[in-house]
């Protein structure tokens, strides 16, 4: 509008200054003056108002920058929030987004302030709209799965999953993989408890096909078959399973159905089975002595605790065993020197399974660590016979 007018009043000027020179009579002598003055004030107002449209605006308090009234908003949220003043927080990083709609620190910021307030639905509201501007933001894809994960989302968990893997980098692949592997499983499991076994069964499937020594999608898979009524195949999953990976749970689980089948034989040849695969896998000589005294072949199960409190002195557990049989067998001062050496290690082996990742003890076999959150990481403590492995170094380790 400014300049409409400014090109308005050079009009304007022009006219009135060269008006007497376009006159054939000229005009009057005594309008010379007015006209020449009107002519030249037309002619300064209109330099004027260009000055003005030319010269950079001021910027007060009103007319400030969009950019620095988000970091100005973004810097008190950031304090508030510190300060534990979460409304005042909120309140800064929503007049942020309003300045520049979209802004995704101002997003982000609103997330963290909704998280300390406890209200998950808006921290999901928020991370849906920076992934609806930006779908490969990893950081809101990581944090929005971690959320369904917490409220047992899985199958939300496995597409968020999916979409983090595919912007992986070399680095983080792998255990983006992983993770893919384990919410796969726990959307199987959640199916499964929903009474959706095809849907459980596909899932487990693809578990075992992307790990195949996944040891928790073995157990799925034939439990799953079990729902089906579909024994065989539940036998053959574990088996299977047990092939790849000699773990007291798969060998529990056909230990189980053998028992209910009324088949002791076919669980001694599982447990002979296993551990001729891994032959001094202490855990699984263990199990073969339990299912020897169990079925009351106390010799066979004497010889297997025997030599594995020879080996291993230092757990008790094996002279608690070995002194039940030797009881059993009616040597009761053999079975109270076994007892005795028992009470004397108590303690020394009372959490068997330890997280191969992140270390946290046990007390049984668990699908998940429940430190670290990984799948498939916990196994036995004592994995193979004597020589133990030495301590570890006092530097250097994790």
């Amino acid at each position: 509008m400014a300049a409409w007018l400014s090109f308005l009043l050079l009009f304007l000027a022009a006219i009135l200054l060269f008006l007497p020179f376009l006159h054939p009579s000229g005009p009057p002598a005594r309008l010379l003056p007015l006209l020449g003055a009107f002519g030249l004030g037309a002619l300064a107002a209109s330099l004027l108002t260009l000055v003005t449209l030319m010269r950079p605006r001021r910027r007060g308090a009103e007319a400030r920058d969009p950019r620095e009234e988000v970091e100005a908003h973004l810097a008190r949220g950031a304090r508030a929030r510190e300060a534990g003043r979460l409304d005042e927080a909120i309140q800064h990083h929503a007049r942020a987004l309003e300045a520049e709609e979209g802004h995704a620190r101002a997003l982000f910021a609103l997330a963290e302030d909704y998280e300390a307030a406890g209200e998950a639905a808006m921290v999901r509201e928020h991370l849906r709209r920076i992934l609806a501007r930006n779908p490969a933001e990893t950081r809101a894809l990581a944090w929005l799965r971690g959320l369904s994960m917490a409220e047992g989302r899985w199958e939300e968990a496995l597409d968020l999953q999916r979409r983090l893997l595919r912007q992986a980098t070399d680095a983080t692949r792998a255990q983006e993989k992983a993770s893919l592997v384990g919410i796969r499983y726990e959307a199987g499991k959640a199916a499964l408890g929903e009474g959706r076994c095809h849907d459980a069964q596909r899932l487990f499937q693809e578990t075992i096909r992307d790990d195949a020594n996944f040891v928790p999608g073995y157990l799925g898979l034939g439990d799953t078959y079990q729902a089906l009524g579909r024994r065989r195949e539940a036998v053959r999953a574990w088996q299977q399973g047990l092939e790849r990976v000699s773990a007291l749970p798969l060998l529990h689980r056909l230990e189980q159905y053998e028992r209910r089948e009324g088949h002791p034989g076919e669980m001694i040849q599982v447990a002979q089975r296993a551990l001729a695969r891994a032959p001094d896998d202490v855990t699984l000589t263990v199990h073969l002595g339990l299912v020897y005294a169990e079925l009351s072949m106390l010799d066979e199960a004497a010889e297997q605790f025997e030599r594995l409190a020879a080996l291993a002195p230092e757990i008790g557990t094996f002279h608690a065993h070995l002194g039940s049989l030797l009881e059993r067998r009616g040597k009761i001062p053999e079975a109270l020197a076994e007892y005795g050496e028992a009470l004397r290690s108590l303690g020394a082996f009372d959490l068997p399974c330890r997280c191969l990742e992140c270390g946290a003890a046990a007390p049984r076999w668990v699908d998940r660590c429940e430190r670290c959150g990984r799948w498939n990481t916990v196994r036995s403590v004592t994995r193979t016979l004597p020589p133990l492995p030495p301590p570890p170094p006092p530097h250097g380790g994790r």
